[in-house]
């Protein structure tokens, strides 16, 4: 099982925004530390499928090119966020195996938390 995890955000709204909304769809409690950096926003909770903590960071896009070459243009340039949440708790056997068929169930109902 990884204990991280990238996911590129498509949005126009501004990042504290997003940081805000997943915040309260996850029930997350902001760790307001100047140590994170500017224009990155940190948040952490219980995980809900295993034992542990999750901690969530909200930043800019730190893999994508504003304006690439024709030859390294890639799908990820387009997204301005990215969401890295780390897993930390427990690694156990059983953990693994109910990762994947749980993890849809957790992303369906934060998708319904937004249009």
């Amino acid at each position: 099982m990884s204990t991280d995890d990238n996911i590129f955000v498509a949005t126009r709204e501004p990042l504290e925004a997003v940081a805000e909304w997943l915040g309260g769809a996850l029930g997350l409690e902001r760790i307001d530390d100047a140590e994170v950096g500017e224009g990155k926003h940190l948040l952490r909770g219980r995980a809900r499928t295993v034992d542990g903590e999750l901690i969530f960071l909200v930043e800019p896009n730190v893999y994508g090119e504003v304006d690439p070459e024709p030859e390294d243009v890639s799908a990820i340039d387009h997204y301005p966020g990215l969401l890295d949440i780390r897993y930390a708790g427990r690694r156990t056997k059983s953990c693994r195996c109910e990762k994947h068929e749980r993890s849809s169930t957790s992303w369906s109902g934060i998708r319904q938390t937004r249009p």
